[in-house]
């Protein structure tokens, strides 16, 4: 949940440290970048249905989850996929990169 009125939250400080010498760091989410955020009212939602977080005593889960650390993660990568954002033909080399490991 974003409630943090500035700056990041720490779960993006973490990642950060974690992942940013593989390129793969998190952007700032805070209340003053996004206030009103659907991902907000998407994870209340949830909350009201009874999916919770992390640490709470249910069997139903919402959790956050980061794209590219994940990716990194789970096929076991150096670093990030760069299938989002730069030249065309390297962001194609990318997207192909990613739909063989997921095939």
């Amino acid at each position: 949940m974003i409630k943090n009125e500035h700056g990041q939250r720490l779960c993006e400080r973490e990642l950060g440290r974690e992942y940013s010498s593989r390129h793969a760091s998190c952007h700032t989410s805070n209340l003053k970048l996004y206030p009103g955020a659907d991902s907000v009212r998407l994870s209340t939602q949830l909350f009201n249905a009874g999916f919770q977080h992390l640490g709470e005593v249910t069997t139903e889960w919402q959790i956050e989850c980061y794209p590219h650390p994940a990716i990194i993660e789970i096929f076991e990568l150096p670093q990030r996929l760069k299938y989002k954002t730069g030249k065309v033909a390297a962001k194609r080399e990318g997207q192909k990169v990613l739909a063989s490991l997921i095939k």
